[in-house]
């Protein structure tokens, strides 16, 4: 019962520490980098810990600290692909827990950009271009909650067509994407097209026995299909919507 105190007394002490080192102190690069790496594991642990404006605050010196590492030594792949991690993970917060959807969108947007650089100039590797449209795919979210909806649909569109590129792409990623723009769509036979595609990207990722075993992903698709049953095609359609309640 005394471990979440103890593990908010232990954090605020290591930000104490830590929020004395002067951002420009005389370090190496590398030692640097990771403070920052420290300063994200406080915003991560905060975050965890429901300490939601403690973790926005670490992962601004985490940021603020790769930005200027990014500036000094922009042909680092290891400080970019980072902050463009980072951000990601502080666009996140921004939306979930704070609400702050105009900071998620920047963050979204600027994590989105390096991605797409760091997939430019290394082409074969795959993870960047995955993360980039991991990145879109969080900006849009943030347009639409910002009633940017047209905007929120054309960084959806841009992330699939990037996955719909890699022959490997996670069917999983695509469903999430699809289901979430099709709440944007301005007429109901799109919503429904954008749902259904969902449903069978989903279904085709937990086709495996070892898809189904990642009870997270798998308890997800099951709300995702009760959700699509009961709020967007129960009425027009009740004979698919009770096949989908069944199989959820």
């Amino acid at each position: 019962p005394r471990v979440g105190p103890l593990r908010r007394k232990m954090l605020k002490d290591v930000i104490a520490f830590y929020g004395r080192i002067p951002p420009r102190s005389g370090l190496s690069a590398e030692a640097r980098f990771r403070v920052a790496e420290t300063w994200f594991q406080i915003a991560y642990l905060s975050r965890s810990l429901d300490e939601f404006q403690q973790s926005r605050h670490a992962f601004s010196m985490a940021i603020t600290a790769l930005d200027t590492l990014v500036a000094e030594h922009p042909t680092q792949t290891k400080y970019r692909a980072t902050l463009a991690h980072f951000q990601l993970t502080a666009a996140g917060l921004n939306f979930d827990q704070l609400h702050n959807y105009v900071e998620a969108e920047k963050l979204s947007r600027r994590s989105s950009e390096l991605y797409g650089e760091l997939a430019h100039s290394s082409p074969t590797e795959k993870l960047w271009t995955t993360a980039q449209a991991n990145s879109l795919h969080k900006l849009s979210t943030a347009l639409a909650a910002l009633g940017k909806r047209d905007e929120a649909i054309g960084a959806a569109t841009r992330a699939l067509d990037i996955l719909d590129k890699l022959p490997d792409a996670n069917s999983y990623e695509r469903a999430q994407i699809l289901y979430s723009s099709a709440r944007w769509r301005s007429s109901i036979p799109e919503v429904e097209d954008q749902l259904r595609r969902a449903i069978a990207e989903y279904r085709n990722f937990f086709s495996t026995d070892g898809a189904k075993k990642q009870y997270v992903l798998y308890a997800n698709y099951a709300g995702r299909l009760h959700a699509i049953a009961t709020r967007y095609i129960g009425n027009r359609h009740p004979d698919e919507a009770e096949k989908l309640l069944d199989e959820s």
